[in-house]
């Protein structure tokens, strides 16, 4: 994205969002910072809050501080009124992720359309998106999508 789109987002789009959802790399792009502790990715959060997001959540399934055993994929929400809660499933290590992101929005932005809270919101998405990561299997070469399962409501 070029910085005319980028500004057009966090202009136009941030102030009419309930929640964002960028990945690690997204967010340092729009707080203009290197995220490499998780001090840092209160500090992007807190930076994207003060451009007129509702609600921020950073999707940090790629970033670990400390022992890599038990690696947890962890998300991070902080919200305008300073709550800060994290999200956490294990990491899977697969190369079966393309579409995380878009399936994460996605299953958030259905559970809010139905009328759950954003907290229960974003906890039900990253289950169904840990499912589909779990459950994808290989197809073609590179990453490989996730598979949305057909046997379980969708949320």
């Amino acid at each position: 994205i070029d910085d005319a789109a980028l500004l057009a987002v966090i202009e136009d789009l941030f102030p009419l969002s309930t929640v964002v959802t960028p990945n690690l790399q997204e967010a340092e792009r729009i707080a203009d910072i290197t995220i490499d502790s998780f001090d840092s990715i209160r500090t992007a959060a807190e930076k994207m809050l003060a451009l007129g997001a509702a609600n921020v959540l950073i999707k940090g399934g790629h970033f670990f501080e400390g022992a890599v055993e038990n690696r947890m994929a962890i998300d991070h929400l902080y919200t305008a009124g300073g709550d800060h809660l994290t999200f956490e499933a294990p990491f899977i290590e697969t190369d079966s992720t393309h579409g995380t992101g878009c399936v994460l929005a996605a299953a958030i932005t259905a559970n809010l359309a139905i009328g759950n809270d954003l907290t229960g919101s974003i906890a039900t998405a990253k289950e169904f998106v840990t499912q589909a990561i779990s459950t994808a299997g290989k197809l073609g070469r590179g990453h490989s999508p996730v598979n949305i399962p057909t046997n379980r409501p969708r949320p």
